[in-house]
């Protein structure tokens, strides 16, 4: 898919779940290379910049979710979904948060794999809520907070997953990224991870994996949508 309908996407799904209150989720994977931006003027590339970025092969996007620049290529595995917050419940980041992580860590104990969260020095994207394997990120999340007239509280969470994506070159288009923001972060391979590096075995099992992650995100929201019917 490409990542700017993946976005539009994103952005469609938040407007409409403020009407009709259903979750919604898309699984995808990019077909071509573009560096997603979070909004804000830190973030705001110039016109040369961006044209530096696409000399080296990457498109240039901002997206609605906060964090920094994450590097979509093919490789990498998205999850993208809204959800209504529990009305009689006070709004919490973690809390949210945490939804996204034990959905995964529920996906990825299907393959043996174990982990944690929390901050890994030298990754992109850097953040509490790294999915972490042996000191290296495996997974980033992010995540938007937004609300209706009637102050009900809807979240945007993405969780972007390295399948068997090229990590030198990841790395070096989030450097090059930085230094055309004029910014003084440098990242490094040996903080990151995929699950083809974790797991050779999983070359060939992309599709199960896809088809497993959306079984287990429809199960988990649908399990928290109906919690949430039962108390309002």
């Amino acid at each position: 898919m490409d990542p700017v309908t993946a976005l539009a996407w994103e952005k469609h799904a938040l407007d409409q779940i403020k009407v009709d209150g259903q979750y919604r989720l898309l699984v995808w994977e990019p077909e071509t290379s573009v560096m997603v931006l979070p909004t804000g003027p830190r973030w705001k590339m110039p016109p040369e910049s961006t044209k530096q970025m696409t000399s080296y092969g990457w498109q240039v996007q901002y997206r609605q979710t906060g964090g920094s620049p994450v590097p979509q290529t093919p490789g990498v595995i998205n999850l993208s979904m809204v959800y209504a917050w529990p009305k009689d419940k006070p709004l919490s980041m973690s809390g949210s948060y945490q939804l996204l992580i034990d959905l995964l860590t529920q996906w990825l104990a299907h393959y043996g794999i174990q982990g944690g969260t929390g901050e890994v020095e030298g990754a992109y994207c850097n953040g509490t809520y790294n999915f972490v394997i042996k000191e290296q990120k495996l997974i980033g999340t992010a995540q938007r907070i937004s609300s209706n007239t009637n102050q009900q509280y809807f979240v945007l969470a993405h969780a972007f997953i390295l399948f068997d994506a090229d990590i030198l070159q990841l790395i070096k288009a989030v450097n090059h990224c930085y230094q055309s923001l004029n910014l003084t972060e440098v990242f490094d391979t040996s903080a990151m991870t995929s699950l083809t590096q974790l797991d050779p075995q999983l070359k060939g099992k992309k599709a199960s994996l896809i088809e497993n992650l959306e079984c287990t995100a429809h199960a988990i929201l649908k399990a928290h949508s109906q919690q949430q019917n039962t108390q309002s």
